[in-house]
């Protein structure tokens, strides 16, 4: 409908200034997805209560639509991967790997520690050590959605190199976090990749027992986000995710062997050459168990928050659940380097294939008030803490809530 996208381009300043340049085609399609996001969304008494930063721009259906239409048609022109911006990526980020691997086995040596600035040098290995190891899964994050470089095959030959170093399957991991993608935002349907996996009236039906005590201790956020995380990741992916398809000869045996193998075989290796000491391995164990679970506190906040967006099926929206259902975290500026642009969350459900390396220059150069008039929720340190205990969703509240033994907790760091 011509007529109509040009009226919403007149209405809305931000969507007149996004649009104006875009070839036809991409206008176009902007402007479909936009008019079909104004068709499904509801009156506001009906919907799920939106962030508060929503509020000037969500007010009528159309307004919204055109914010959604310049949003996409923004973040659209970002998803040309760079093949050289790519290959330094990934030569950065393996480099920073191994390097800050070999680096450890030198700073925590006896002779090294023992000096009046031997400690603060480990600590400041230490934080880099798990910064490399972050980075690692947020590259191989995007090497899933064949988002890095502009060929699909050098996507899939990285993704499965680094993903025999990171500890993931390459090809469960694409098409889980796929699903992930699709399903984001649906009351009526558990997430392939969810950290939230009850709603309160099955919690509270479940008989008490060992089998609840258990998942009781193994989702509490102080053991989830610290020992019990990285132990049911490393289950999931070394034993349950290689075996549950129907793979066959090779692939099916020696894949799931070489990634539970590669690590440690690399370490030993150079452990042995370097002569390392058992500080030092447990060095290594403790950062990479650090990094696992830094990285489920992050993935469960992108999604699990005060305000998120949650609707049932006829009335879900997968463009909404992008912009209101997925978070922007405040990350410090130094720490970007291990980050890699995976605090902008909503934009990338908004277009999965912008890369890793332009999400940071989408976010700075978008209009002003284009983020608050989608919705994006912008977290803060507060924020991601609150949503760090939310551990069941409550249909009846349309909210997150925690278990009662945090509740209190929760409601003295709520927005």
């Amino acid at each position: 409908m011509p007529g109509m996208a040009e009226d919403l381009r007149s209405r809305h300043p931000v969507v007149a200034e996004v649009t104006a340049d875009l070839p036809g085609p991409l206008a176009r399609r902007c402007d479909d997805e936009g008019a079909r996001a104004g068709k499904r969304r509801k009156p506001a008494a009906a919907a799920a209560p939106a962030p508060a930063a929503a509020d000037a721009g969500a007010g009528d259906g159309d307004d919204y639509a055109a914010v959604l239409r310049a949003a996409r048609a923004h973040i659209s022109s970002f998803a040309q991967p760079d093949d050289r911006l790519a290959t330094w990526t990934v030569f950065s980020t393996w480099a920073a790997w191994i390097g800050f691997l070999i680096a450890g086995l030198c700073v925590l040596r006896p002779e090294v520690l023992s000096q009046p600035w031997g400690i603060p040098l480990a600590a400041l290995w230490t934080l880099l050590r798990i910064g490399s190891l972050v980075r690692a899964f947020v590259v191989f994050h995007d090497l899933a959605h064949h988002a890095l470089f502009t060929k699909k095959r050098p996507n899939v030959a990285c993704g499965v190199f680094v993903g025999v170093l990171v500890g993931s399957d390459y090809f469960d991991y694409r098409a889980s976090h796929n699903i992930h993608h699709i399903e984001s935002g649906l009351e009526d349907l558990k997430d392939a990749q969810s950290t939230v996996i009850w709603n309160a009236k099955e919690w509270a039906a479940w008989p008490r027992g060992i089998a609840k005590a258990a998942a009781r201790m193994l989702w509490d956020p102080l053991f989830l986000y610290t020992v019990g995380g990285p132990i049911f990741l490393l289950l999931c992916n070394t034993c349950w995710m290689p075996l549950r398809r129907d793979k066959s000869g090779v692939y099916k045996v020696l894949y799931p062997l070489a990634r539970v193998a590669a690590i440690p075989a690399l370490f030993a290796a150079i452990s042995y050459v370097a002569s390392s000491t058992k500080l030092q391995i447990v060095m290594e164990v403790f950062c990479m168990l650090t990094a696992t679970a830094y990285a489920m506190f992050l993935f469960h906040i992108q999604h699990v928050f005060e305000g998120t967006y949650r609707m049932p099926r006829g009335k879900h929206s997968r463009t909404e659940a992008a912009a209101r259902g997925s978070s922007q975290l405040r990350i410090p500026r130094w720490w970007r380097w291990a980050t890699l642009g995976v605090e902008h969350h909503a934009i990338h459900h908004i277009n999965h294939r912008v890369p890793c390396y332009k999400l940071q220059e989408c976010y700075e150069t978008a209009p002003p008030g284009l983020w608050e008039a989608i919705g994006m929720p912008l977290l803060g340190a507060r924020e991601a803490c609150h949503g760090m205990l939310l551990t069941v969703w409550d249909a009846d509240q349309h909210c997150y809530v925690a278990f009662p033994e945090w509740r209190w907790l929760a409601n003295l760091l709520a927005p």
